[in-house]
């Protein structure tokens, strides 16, 4: 890696270091989120998954966590399909939520 002196450095390699300095500080902050723990079931499919909790409240938990992954997934070029990470379905066991 070459280290340079600031003192030298035009203004644009400035500008590109500055961003590579604040992409790395976004990279360090996004990371994947752990869902609760308290699920019913477990599903995975080939581009999402599905977990399935028994009240709406960790249903809701849950799928704020999934949009989150989902954001930072995408910028990693990921592709969910016609799916959508934290959406929440009703079904007879209890709330089923998109994950990626």
């Amino acid at each position: 890696m070459k280290t340079l002196d600031c003192t030298t450095v035009d203004i644009h390699d400035r500008m590109f270091l500055s961003t590579q300095v604040d992409t790395n500080r976004q990279e360090e902050k996004m990371s994947i989120k752990k869902y609760p723990a308290n699920h019913i079931s477990w599903e995975s499919g080939c581009k999402v998954g599905w977990i399935t909790y028994p009240t709406l409240d960790l249903a809701e938990q849950c799928s704020k966590l999934a949009s989150e992954n989902a954001v930072y997934l995408s910028s990693k070029g990921y592709d969910f399909g016609y799916q959508s990470p934290g959406a929440i379905t009703k079904v007879e066991s209890g709330w089923m939520v998109v994950i990626p």
